[in-house]
């Protein structure tokens, strides 16, 4: 046995004893590292309720309700039907996790993260389609073995392998998110290349379209050319 592996199995055996991990989290030279591996610990059990705190605002489009202003709890269980409790601990969630910042009045505003929901093109869109990722992870372990059919495959079939979109709404569905997403997309890649001595481009794959009206907004003298296959739809 190598050195590297008596190490490792030394700190695995280390780090799972609850003696050690006592001392680790009281001793000021170790401390910072421990606390910090708590946290991540911490993230990792509470994500799900994390995901879940954010998807709830944007299906209620709780920041664009707040918008610049601070609301009280009262008028915003009114404009989203929620009862004032549900809604209460709505923004206490939403006010942890920096979504929501809470003024001494008790009243809320958008936090930091939670106005950059709004500012970014797209980002409401792919959090509400994660809720199917979300179903599919109900039970983990079944997914893992083939046991369930994941709502995601319907979705994109493309990447599971499957013949084609079962339906006209999913292919819809999937469009509308590619074309609202593809705005990150698009000034993510034309901040990356420079086109300026380019006289044509041709995309292939590019959907609606959305992709090229950046270009054309950027290099309008581009002479641009679309090359899509048509989503292939299951009778």
């Amino acid at each position: 046995m190598g050195l590297r592996e008596r190490f490792l199995r030394w700190r695995t055996r280390m780090i799972a004893s609850a003696n050690f991990q006592s001392w680790a989290i009281a001793n000021p030279f170790t401390r910072r590292v421990a606390k910090r591996d708590a946290a991540k610990l911490y993230d990792l059990v509470s994500g799900f309720v994390y995901s879940q705190t954010l998807l709830a605002c944007v299906e209620l489009d709780l920041f664009a309700e707040i918008g610049e202003d601070a609301r009280d709890v009262a008028s915003l269980a009114r404009a989203c039907d929620l009862p004032f409790d549900r809604m209460e601990r709505l923004c206490q969630a939403a006010s942890a996790l920096d979504l929501l910042m809470r003024e001494h009045d008790g009243t809320y505003r958008l936090g930091r993260l939670g106005a950059a929901v709004l500012g970014v093109p797209g980002l409401g869109d792919m959090i509400r389609h994660h809720a199917m990722f979300y179903r599919d992870l109900a039970d983990p372990v079944a997914l893992m073995r083939g046991e369930t059919e994941p709502e995601l495959a319907q979705f994109w079939p493309y990447v599971f392998g499957q013949s084609g979109v079962k339906t006209h709404e999913v292919a819809a569905t999937y469009s509308g998110l590619m074309t609202s997403s593809q705005t990150l997309v698009a000034e993510e890649t034309l901040r990356a290349i420079d086109l300026s001595d380019a006289r044509a481009l041709l995309d292939i794959g590019g959907g609606t379209g959305a992709f090229l009206k950046a270009v054309h907004a950027k290099w309008p003298s581009l002479d641009l050319s679309l090359f899509d296959l048509p989503h292939v739809v299951a009778k």
